[in-house]
């Protein structure tokens, strides 16, 4: 796959486990105003689905607007003190990005946390150097599977979506780059769902872990 110029990458679970925050974070933002917690499980499954306001909106079925705001804050507050220490790599992910960087690829990611604490993550991991662009949620209006965020990597490193692959562990992954018609769509098997649900949404490929990519994009 020669004509793939660009790497477009998830973040939770593709790149980097960042679990461990997301639960303290989440509950601890329930637990500050005295609302019930959600099982570390359910919060883990959460993970990429779809946005925090969204996750909080269901572990506090009535809650309004005003408060559903003020527990993002506070957790995107708690999230930034936690996440720098207790992120851990996906195996293969360093190597990996190592590669494709010293091989010319341009290398981006999508992700639906906030491009703010995308950059913290990187960075506490040593691997922000290896990117040319970071699209998160505060840049872009809607999250994935909409294909905006992935659109939106295309427009900023000025490259054609044939020449574009996106790599996740979502299925929202694979339907955001389908919907933009890049050239490539790669499931990883790394995160919390099936190589069976990833098939379901018609990716080109699914690799077991980053490690497999080369085999794909050389």
């Amino acid at each position: 796959m020669s004509q793939i110029q660009c790497l477009i990458f998830d973040l939770d679970y593709t790149i980097a486990d960042t679990s461990i925050s997301v639960v303290i974070a989440f509950n601890g933002a329930l637990q500050n105003r005295g609302l019930p917690i959600v099982q570390d499980s359910t919060i883990r499954s959460w993970i990429g689905q779809d946005h925090i306001t969204d996750q909080y909106r269901r572990a506090v079925p009535h809650a309004e607007n005003n408060l559903v705001n003020e527990l993002f804050e506070d957790y995107l507050s708690r999230f930034k003190v936690v996440a720098p220490a207790s992120s851990k790599l996906m195996p293969k992910a360093a190597e990996v990005l190592r590669y494709y960087d010293e091989s010319g690829k341009l290398l981006a990611l999508a992700t639906i946390k906030t491009s703010e604490i995308s950059r913290l993550i990187l960075e506490s991991l040593d691997i922000m150097r290896h990117f040319d662009l970071i699209a998160g949620s505060t840049d872009v209006k809607k999250s994935k599977p909409d294909p905006e965020v992935v659109r939106y990597v295309l427009k900023g490193l000025h490259v054609d979506k044939d020449n574009a692959a996106i790599i996740g562990d979502h299925p929202n992954d694979i339907k955001a780059g389908r919907a933009a018609g890049v050239g490539l769509t790669i499931g990883v098997a790394t995160g919390n769902h099936s190589t069976q649900a990833l098939s379901s949404c018609g990716p080109d490929y699914i690799i077991e872990s980053l490690g497999d990519l080369r085999e794909i994009v050389p």
